[in-house]
C-alpha cells in the first residue's frame, strides 16, 4: 500500500514586519517627538523609543493616523486597549496592514480546493501540470482511525489503499501511451494524465493571509461543521499567530472537540439577562429571550463578573479575562486563548 499522511503540517515562513527607521522619521518630519505615542502597558512605555517595533502596532499606528492621535490628543495609553476597542467597533480595516505567509504540507487537494475558495488569501500551490505525482502518498480521512471494530476499519484501508493504487497506476500508463503514441511535451502529457490523480493526492501549497481574513477563517474552518483536516490546519494556525499577536485575537475563545481539535468562537460581550448571565458570540444585544441560538454559556447571576472571568480562564482555558468597562446591563471584556 503506498505510504499515508494523516495529519496536516503548517509553517510559517513570513509575516510583516514595522520599518522602525522609517516610521521614526515620519514622526521626526511632522515634528512629533518620541515621546508622542504611549503603551503603558509596556516596559518603555515610548513606542518610537524600542529599538524595533512590533509589528503588532501597525494597525494602531493606521488607526491613529486616521484621526491623529498622537501626542495630546492620544486617548487610550495602552495598545491592548486600542485594538480592543478595533475589535469591539469592528472597525478592522486597519488589521488588513499585517499578513502572514504560511506553507501547508502534507494535505489533500480536496484541501487545497477548499483553501483557495477564500479569495482574499494569495496562493502557490504544488503544479499537476509540471510535478510528476507518481510516487506522490495519499491521505486518508481521519474518520478511519475513529472506527472501532479494526476488521472494519482494514477493510475500508485496503478500499482506499487499493483505488488510489489503481488511480496511480492508471496515471502512469497513460503518460506512457501518449508519450509512445503522440510524443507530446512533459507539460501536455501530464496535463491530460492529471484527471485520474485522485482528490486524496498529498499537496503543498502557499498561504497568504491579513489579519482580518483570518479571523473570519478561523470562525469558519475551525469550526465543527469543517471538515477534519482544514480543521486541523486552522487550529495550527491560530496557535501560531495567537502566540505573535494576542491582542488581533483577544475576542475570541476556543472550546475543545471530541476529536481533539477546538473551535474558535468570537465573543463580544456578556449580556446580564434576568437572572442568567449570557456570555453572547453574535453581537451586543442580540441576546433575544427565546432566542438561544448564539449563546455560548450560561452563568447564574450570582457568580458576578468576576466569577465569570474566572471561570473563562479555566473553562474555556484563557490566557487572560478581564473586564474593560460596563454600561447599563453590558459588561466589556478582553479574552486571550492559552494553549
Amino acid at each position: 500500500m503506498r505510504k499515508t499522511y494523516k495529519e496536516p503540517k503548517v509553517y510559517l515562513i513570513g509575516q510583516t514586519e514595522i520599518n522602525s527607521k522609517g516610521l521614526k522619521q515620519y514622526f521626526k518630519d511632522r515634528d512629533l517627538n518620541t515621546e508622542s505615542w504611549v503603551d503603558e502597558d509596556h516596559d518603555n512605555k515610548y513606542v518610537l523609543k524600542h529599538r524595533k517595533i512590533d509589528s503588532s502596532y501597525l494597525p494602531e499606528f493606521a488607526g491613529r493616523n486616521c484621526y491623529d492621535s498622537f501626542s495630546i490628543k492620544q486617548g487610550r495609553k495602552n495598545h491592548l486597549d486600542y485594538i480592543g476597542n478595533i475589535l469591539e467597533m469592528k472597525h478592522e480595516s486597519v488589521l488588513e496592514h499585517v499578513y502572514y505567509n504560511f506553507i501547508f504540507t502534507d494535505v489533500s487537494r480536496g484541501f487545497t480546493h477548499e483553501l483557495v475558495r477564500h479569495r482574499h488569501g494569495s496562493y502557490s500551490q504544488s503544479s499537476t501540470r509540471y510535478i510528476d505525482f507518481k510516487d506522490h502518498p495519499v491521505l486518508f480521512s481521519n474518520l478511519l482511525e475513529n472506527i472501532e471494530e479494526e476488521d472494519v476499519k482494514e477493510a475500508l484501508r485496503k478500499l482506499f489503499g487499493d483505488s488510489y493504487n489503481m488511480s496511480i497506476k492508471m496515471y502512469n500508463v497513460v503518460k506512457e501511451i501518449i508519450k509512445e503514441r503522440v510524443g507530446k511535451g512533459k507539460k501536455l502529457i501530464q496535463t491530460t494524465a492529471r484527471a485520474l490523480l485522485p482528490i486524496g493526492i498529498q499537496q503543498t501549497i502557499t498561504a497568504t493571509y491579513n489579519v482580518r481574513s483570518l479571523r473570519e477563517m478561523f470562525i469558519k474552518r475551525c469550526s465543527p461543521a469543517a471538515a477534519y483536516e482544514i480543521r486541523k490546519a486552522f487550529n495550527d494556525v491560530f496557535d501560531i499567530v495567537n502566540e505573535l499577536h494576542r491582542s488581533f485575537y483577544s475576542d475570541m475563545i476556543c472550546i475543545d472537540l471530541p476529536d481533539g481539535t477546538f473551535e474558535v468562537l468570537q465573543i463580544n460581550g456578556i449580556n446580564i439577562y434576568k437572572d442568567n448571565i449570557v456570555i453572547n458570540n453574535e453581537g451586543f444585544g442580540q441576546i433575544k429571550e427565546n432566542d438561544k441560538s448564539n449563546v455560548v454559556a450560561v452563568f447564574d447571576k450570582k457568580v458576578g463578573i468576576e466569577g465569570i472571568l474566572e471561570s473563562l480562564k479555566t473553562t474555556y482555558n484563557m490566557y487572560n479575562a478581564k473586564s474593560t468597562n460596563s454600561s447599563g446591563n453590558w459588561v466589556y471584556i478582553i479574552l486571550e486563548y492559552k494553549k
